[in-house]
């Protein structure tokens, strides 16, 4: 069998099938930075300014439709 290079840490280990990760210790960790990706792609995105959802969050915050605060504030 030919050795592979852990996906994780990067150590050079002789796989039993087709692992990719060299230890328990390391697919622990992996898992754990996936879960936190994974929870960083459900936060709520920063809206940039002049935006169609920075429009409609600023209509919104006045009270107003999307298109009631273009058609009032002219942008």
């Amino acid at each position: 069998m030919r050795r592979r290079r852990c996906k994780q840490c990067g150590k050079l280990f002789m796989p039993v099938g087709k692992e990719v990760i060299c230890s328990v210790k390391c697919r622990q960790e992996r898992m754990k930075e996936r879960a936190e990706r994974r929870k960083e792609a459900y936060k709520k995105p920063e809206l940039k300014v002049g935006s169609i959802a920075w429009v409609n969050a600023k209509a919104r915050e006045a009270g107003m439709t999307y298109g009631e605060y273009v058609g009032r504030s002219g942008i």
